[in-house]
């Protein structure tokens, strides 16, 4: 498993951790700020692999919850969030421009945001509730619009991406970020959080500086133990996960028959493109790699021929389809 498929897997499994540790994903008016420190590492395309995987795990997990309103959710993600992820993994892997597209950021932060609120829900009965889950589903059936129409589309048309729809969309996500903040505050805090006794009790263990009863100035803690007491009464309530996550998707593991093809890929191709890799880019790797001469006509055969294998996906060759090729590499001599 390459370094990059590491970071992606470990930053998901985080942010699923905290889909399931607490609902503050959703009660937060901001909840990107709790998912920030964990996703600062991550390029364009991490982004949208580890939304990817949190979103197939919301996938497997909600059928198990057996509540309606998740069934329009889970049919949103896998109409529109998933199919654009995936098409989008793959335009962001075949444009290096787009790794640094900065009208991409906060869509894909966005994206990484609403897969996590999916999951918070997926795990949590009190959150599969229609306030909840509806604003939710417009968010998620958005962001599927968007990417495919503002930057999918135009991408493929050769097009720059369209700004000014993805502001729009990033206005409508905020609206309905606020909507699901208040359904979640009002569902979930009944009977989860601090009562007011606790909070008074808090209060008391506090003075002013200067001795005097509270009053509103800054406040001195008159027990180390007040400092806690009064987090821990004016802490957003919490409602337990009554259900475990789905495990995420076992990597797909291919038994190389060549050790020279296998070599290649690891440190040419993985690092930078992961499982496939564009053919004109993998025909620049393998010329420089050999030490050939990059002339057009030596790119224009390596890419004939590349094309010429039947790809799963077309315009980029996976590992096992290089892998294809062993035979003739070893008749002409391998790869070095």
């Amino acid at each position: 498993m390459s370094a990059e498929c590491l970071l992606v897997r470990r930053a998901a499994e985080t942010v699923a951790g905290l889909a399931v540790e607490g609902a503050r994903l959703l009660t937060e008016s901001d909840p990107f700020e709790l998912i920030a420190p964990h996703v600062v590492e991550l390029t364009h395309l991490n982004l949208a692999q580890a939304s990817s995987l949190l979103l197939h795990r919301f996938a497997a997990t909600a059928p198990a919850a057996g509540r309606p309103p998740l069934d329009a959710l889970a049919a949103a993600v896998e109409r529109f969030a998933r199919p654009a992820l995936t098409r989008l993994e793959h335009c962001i892997a075949k444009r290096s421009a787009f790794q640094v597209a900065q009208s991409l950021t906060p869509l894909l932060h966005r994206a990484i945001l609403l897969a996590s609120q999916c999951c918070c829900v997926a795990v949590r009965d009190a959150a599969a509730d229609t306030s909840i889950t509806v604003p939710l589903s417009r968010a998620v059936t958005m962001l599927g619009e968007v990417t495919t129409e503002a930057v999918l589309d135009r991408a493929e048309h050769l097009r720059p991406l369209d700004s000014s729809r993805i502001f729009r969309a990033h206005q409508a996500f905020s609206a309905e970020q606020a909507e699901i903040s208040r359904a979640a505050a009002a569902l979930l805090d009944a009977g989860a959080g601090s009562g007011p006794g606790e909070a008074a009790t808090a209060a008391s263990l506090f003075v002013e500086g200067d001795g005097s009863p509270f009053g509103g100035m800054p406040l001195t803690p008159v027990t180390p133990a007040a400092a806690t007491v009064l987090a821990r009464a004016l802490a957003p309530p919490q409602r337990p996960a009554v259900r475990a996550l789905a495990p995420a998707p076992e990597l797909r593991t291919h038994t190389w028959r060549n050790d020279e093809m296998r070599k290649f890929w690891q440190v040419q191709c993985m690092e930078a493109h992961g499982l496939s890799v564009p053919i004109d880019r993998l025909a620049l790797l393998l010329l420089n790699y050999v030490g050939v001469e990059c002339t057009m006509a030596h790119r224009e055969a390596m890419m004939k021929r590349l094309s010429s294998l039947p790809l799963a996906e077309p315009g980029c060759v996976a590992e096992a389809e290089l892998d294809g090729c062993c035979a003739e590499a070893r008749r002409c001599g391998g790869l070095r």
